[in-house]
């Protein structure tokens, strides 16, 4: 081989040692870059993956408390419409009173007013329970009331007029003051059980 021959070879051996050397370099960059980027790709879909986590946690409890505030209120609802029914079964339960017990409540409330010269007005339902003969005898018994004719259509109890001034005895009147007077208590109660 001649001297020409070995020092091309040489070079090229050298040339080649320092291709491979700055291949491998290139390579362990080039691996060193792909790590990185990896690990920053993996950290920020690890990110948006925690974000959209979020959302959907934030959108899932939104739905939970839509429901939950649903069923509150349609229990609230269903709570009330029963409040409202008792007091309607109750001016009803007034309303269909046996004659003797619709009797006793009229002479109760005369005898708060005995000393006066009244005016009785029997509501419809309470009226058709009362005979003539109920009527007499509270006329006998109070002698200074006068008993209009004339009945309050649709309602049960009376109305009692002294003067100008008129007492309202109106079954459903009576029922509505005393829930009044009650709903807080009720509502306390019925409403502690949610």
């Amino acid at each position: 081989m001649s001297e020409l021959s070995r020092l091309e070879e040489s070079v090229i051996r050298q040339a080649h040692k320092k291709g491979q050397l700055k291949l491998e370099q290139a390579e362990a960059e080039a691996q060193k870059q792909f790590k990185k980027d990896q690990r920053e790709f993996n950290d920020e879909f690890a990110y948006e993956e925690e974000l959209a986590l979020e959302a959907l946690k934030h959108k899932y409890e939104h739905q939970i408390q839509q429901v939950e505030n649903r069923r509150r209120q349609s229990s609230l609802i269903g709570k009330q419409k029963l409040i409202i029914g008792m007091f309607d079964q109750a001016v009803e339960e007034m309303n269909q009173w046996p004659k003797e017990t619709h009797l006793k409540f009229i002479n109760q409330v005369l005898e708060l007013y005995h000393d006066n010269y009244l005016r009785i007005q029997f509501g419809e339902y309470t009226l058709k329970h009362l005979e003539d003969q109920d009527l007499e005898t509270l006329k006998k018994d109070f002698n200074k009331i006068k008993i209009n004719s004339h009945p309050i259509d649709k309602q049960g109890g009376f109305i009692i007029s002294i003067g100008r001034v008129d007492y309202n005895y109106i079954y459903a009147k009576l029922v509505e003051a005393t829930r009044h007077d009650l709903s807080a208590e009720i509502a306390k109660r019925v409403f502690s059980e949610t």
